[in-house]
């Protein structure tokens, strides 16, 4: 139904009392249509409207989560006083357990990759460089000219290397 505002009426005819009508609408303009549309026909109760995501790309053995190796962080930054403090109250291992607990119940891999020249690699042609990161929020690969929000680019880099892993490690579980 790529218009349900267009079937109101063919609805409120099929519909016995107390029936439900289920739209599946794309944006928020187009439930603010149907919203109207419902309240203005007058056969159909107050609308209720909700928002679900559904990510059903899931097959088993083929995804995983790559997560830096953070064990040691503490001893390696160099932060200032405030920013030490807000490092120090967060618990990295607890977070870890907590994404491989629900990892393994999904059945999906965890891979823990090494943090190196994550933030200042090109995720698109690997040219790593300190120049890349002009400052905190961007990221513009000297090499390539690759230009992209540095957390997204280090994240690209940290699923390279968490893929690599995971097929390193199936490989070596395939040889035994």
């Amino acid at each position: 139904m790529l218009a349900p505002w267009e079937c109101i009426d063919a609805v409120a005819e099929a519909l016995i009392p107390g029936g439900m009508l289920c739209a599946y609408i794309a944006t928020t303009t187009q439930m603010s249509r149907i919203v109207e549309d419902l309240r203005g026909h007058g056969s159909f109760a107050e609308p209720y409207a909700f928002e679900t995501l559904l990510r059903s790309w899931h097959v088993d053995g083929l995804a995983g989560i790559a997560l830096e190796d953070l064990g040691g962080i503490r001893e390696r930054a160099r932060l200032r006083k405030p920013q030490r403090v807000t490092l120090h109250s967060w618990s990295f291992a607890r977070l870890g357990g907590h994404i491989a607990y629900k990892a393994r119940r999904a059945g999906v891999a965890v891979v823990h990759v090494d943090p190196r020249n994550t933030s200042r690699g090109c995720s698109a042609c690997g040219h790593i460089d300190k120049s890349n990161r002009p400052d905190q929020a961007s990221f513009r690969c000297t090499s390539c000219g690759f230009a992209e929000h540095a957390d997204v680019n280090a994240a690209r880099n940290i699923a390279a290397r968490g893929a690599a892993g995971w097929a390193v490690s199936h490989a070596a579980d395939d040889a035994a």
